[in-house]
């Protein structure tokens, strides 16, 4: 008799999109991101592109695939939790109960009182936690320290919690009894203390806000632009007064979001004090991966990973791979040999953080679909007229190509800074930054027009004053970084690497010399 065909098992499962329901709003939970599905496939990952972080949300449909999915924009997805069932996404409203493999036990918040103010007294602080529950400690975000105060609910989980913001959770005491915060009025047992303890509530959310760490994408897309600060590195200035000039150590920044009262303030010479800065949140803890041979030898023209991570300097979110460059000496050699930096994003995607320089190289070759783009001196594209502005007019210029949606550098860039050691838009530049001249003013155009008043963005040098820093110190800088109103993130992350691109091509040149104020003739 005739055969009927059996049917073949497939070689691999493939899931094709099934719409449960209308689109919803999902927000990703995931501490560390999470990475885009090319198909409802949870292997199938997408490292073309930067996945979304903490937070994010979007809409889409929901599908189903080897776990349910949010479908957005057609061909993206985003597993809503982990083939184990760890949450990735969830509902940006409230969330419905659904079925969850019982991986461990969990709490629902119960309220048994009013809102209260609970005080840390805990020495060493306490970690939050993302629910009643005390193994479930949310290391993403700073803990808040000994003598902070709050004010929440009381929730009971596995010990009582104090809820503060809806989802970050105190822990009031330990399982095994230990105290870890108490009612901030058991803080005041003598009379004298209450006029001072009894504050108003609104005290105390400025502090809340302080424990929290905003990943660097989140603060760049509303920031109008940062602060860049040099570490003072007291070895390395002692070996400078010896006459110990070749004595380079690894130079580390933090960079911190400002607001536009501080950038109108930089624009006049001024720049916050160490206090004031120092209570900023760090958007960016920022170290310099390098030789000890390169630095003593090559100084500013030395090769380098500078990375960017964040402030416990655990993982990083950004790294800018500096080639080595020839000196700028004549024309000849600019052109052929421009310096070249590659910047690479992980957000969504953190690394872990690293200090030598070998693994950082090779950790970036294997990571290289993550290039967010790239910043170049520019000589080649207009060299005639660049020579003319670097030896009559004192110009210099590096350029910044942010990769197009595909991940392919363009051949013109998009933002042009422009150094001119003699006036700038807004500061005459000679003897900048010094008592005599407070600020170094650097502007940013669009690259189709290089001569529009005023320019788009700037970066100001702004002398830190007279204290130790500014009287004593070499190689410590004040970076105040204007972002271009029509800069997005990614722009707003390649301007933040070219801060500190600036810092070595015309600074440290200038102190490595000896000269005076003013950026010095080699860029």
């Amino acid at each position: 008799a005739q055969q009927q065909p059996q049917p073949q098992p497939a070689a691999q499962p493939t899931y094709a999109p099934q719409p449960l329901a209308a689109p919803q709003t999902y927000v990703v939970v995931s501490p560390n991101g999470v990475a885009w599905r090319r198909s409802p496939n949870f292997t199938n990952s997408d490292t073309s592109v930067m996945g979304p972080s903490c937070q994010q949300m979007f809409n889409g449909v929901i599908v189903q695939g080897d776990v349910q999915y949010l479908q957005v924009d057609g061909n993206h997805y985003l597993p809503i939790h982990s083939p184990d069932g760890t949450v990735i996404c969830q509902p940006a409203a409230q969330q419905q109960p659904q079925p969850q493999p019982a991986a461990q036990p969990t709490y629902a918040p119960q309220p048994l009182a009013a809102p209260q103010t609970y005080v840390v007294v805990s020495p060493n602080g306490v970690a939050w936690r993302r629910s009643p529950n005390f193994t479930n400690s949310d290391t993403s975000v700073m803990g808040p320290s000994c003598q902070q105060m709050f004010n929440g609910v009381i929730v009971q989980g596995d010990v009582q919690y104090l809820q503060v913001d809806g989802n970050h959770y105190l822990p009031i005491h330990s399982p095994d009894g230990t105290v870890i915060c108490q009612p901030a009025a058991q803080q005041q047992p003598q009379p004298v203390a209450q006029p001072v303890m009894q504050q108003p509530a609104m005290m105390m959310q400025p502090v809340v806000q302080q424990a929290q760490w905003v990943t660097p994408d989140t603060a760049l897309a509303i920031a109008p632009g940062i602060m860049t600060r040099q570490k003072l590195q007291w070895a390395e200035q002692i070996a400078a007064m010896v006459g110990l000039g070749c004595f380079e150590q690894r130079n580390k920044y933090k960079v911190a979001t400002v607001t536009q009262e501080v950038l109108d303030h930089a624009a006049e010479g001024g720049a916050p004090d160490d206090d004031t800065f120092s209570s900023w949140p760090t958007t960016f803890f920022v170290r310099e991966s390098s030789t000890c041979f390169q630095r003593i030898c090559c100084q500013p023209c030395r090769k380098m990973v500078i990375n960017y991570n964040d402030p416990g300097d655990q993982f990083s979110y950004m790294r800018a791979n500096h080639h080595y460059h020839i000196p700028d000496l004549v024309c000849c050699i600019w052109m052929p040999c421009p310096q070249r930096v590659d910047v690479q994003g992980y957000m969504g995607q953190p690394r872990p953080a690293n200090k030598d320089y070998d693994q950082l190289v090779a950790d970036m070759a294997q990571c290289e679909p993550l290039t967010i783009g790239r910043l170049e001196t520019d000589w080649n594209r207009k060299p005639c007229n660049r020579c003319m502005q670097a030896s009559f007019c004192c110009r210099r210029f590096i350029a910044v190509y942010p990769a197009g949606p595909n991940g392919v550098i363009p051949d013109v860039p998009k933002w042009t800074i422009q150094a001119n050691c003699c006036k700038s838009q807004r500061s005459c530049n000679c003897c900048a930054p010094s008592c005599c001249c407070s600020v170094y003013g650097i502007e940013i155009f669009e690259e189709k027009d290089e001569s529009i008043q005023p320019s788009p963005g700037f970066i100001y040098n702004v002398w830190p004053g007279c204290n130790c820093k500014g009287c004593c110190a070499q190689n410590v800088d004040n970076y105040i970084t204007e972002f271009p109103k029509e800069a997005d993130t990614n722009d707003k992350f390649l301007l933040t690497a070219a801060t500190i691109m600036v810092d070595y091509r015309l600074f440290e040149h200038k102190e490595e010399e000896g000269e005076g104020g003013g950026a010095g003739a080699l860029l």
